[in-house]
């Protein structure tokens, strides 16, 4: 009989490898007062500093740590929850350069947006002038 056991609770019994062998996981708890709460948010802050400020993968954090790829997703995602990672996409600029400002008030118009072209004849991009 195979048991699986965490944190010392039987879950499940499994027919498998040879009698009285046992699989036993085990983890703390996000909730370990008082400082249980503070090692799993310093976990997650770990992980998200490893991600996002040092560019390291997602797998290789999960080696580092003894986890699985899906385990370290989790937490970034639980990171974000918690508002230790916050992510700000910055206001567009569009609108604000000043071509599209002399644009827009040779053609009378409120708002004027350049988009970023490929031409392959430079004198192409400079025509608008004329």
């Amino acid at each position: 009989m195979f048991r699986t056991c965490v944190n010392g609770r039987l879950l499940q019994k499994f027919a498998a490898p040879p009698p009285g062998v046992y699989a036993c996981l085990s983890l703390r708890a996000t909730v370990d007062p008082p400082n249980g709460v503070h090692e799993q948010r310093e976990l997650l802050r770990w992980v998200a500093d490893l991600y996002y400020l040092q560019q390291q993968g997602q797998a290789e954090i999960a080696a580092l740590i003894g986890a699985s790829v899906s385990k370290v997703s989790r937490l970034l995602a639980e990171a974000r929850r918690q508002g230790i990672v916050t992510i700000t996409v910055a206001a567009s600029r569009a609108g604000e350069s000043a071509l599209e400002r002399e644009l827009a008030q040779r053609l009378s118009l409120e708002n004027v947006f350049v988009a970023p072209a490929r031409v392959d004849n430079p004198t192409v991009a400079s025509q608008w002038r004329r």
